[in-house]
């Protein structure tokens, strides 16, 4: 397996390497693209704050990130950044603009 360092928005790792990825490696993904995702420190806290592995951040969602009642209530901007992320690594294809 790729190390995490391997991967970026212009070269996304496939599902399959995700579902395989720890806390700790979704962390350093989103803190190593946190500038072209235009994220802040507490989107990624919020995220690892819910201890999402690779299984659970393919399966995350603009509405589950957004949503009030839910666990993550994330502003809109970092929520459709990170599921734009999440649908271009299901599909195997690059995040568009990036």
């Amino acid at each position: 397996m790729s190390n995490i360092i391997d991967y970026n928005l212009s070269n996304l790792p496939t599902a399959n390497v995700v579902k395989e990825w720890s806390r700790d490696n979704i962390k350093e993904f989103l803190q190593r693209n946190k500038t072209d995702l235009e994220l802040e420190e507490n989107d990624i806290n919020v995220i690892c704050g819910q201890k999402v592995t690779g299984k659970a951040f393919l399966r995350l969602t603009e509405e589950l990130l957004t949503r009030n009642s839910g666990p993550f209530k994330l502003l809109f901007g970092p929520a459709s950044a990170i599921a734009d992320v999440v649908k271009q690594i299901i599909g195997g294809q690059p995040v568009a603009g990036k």
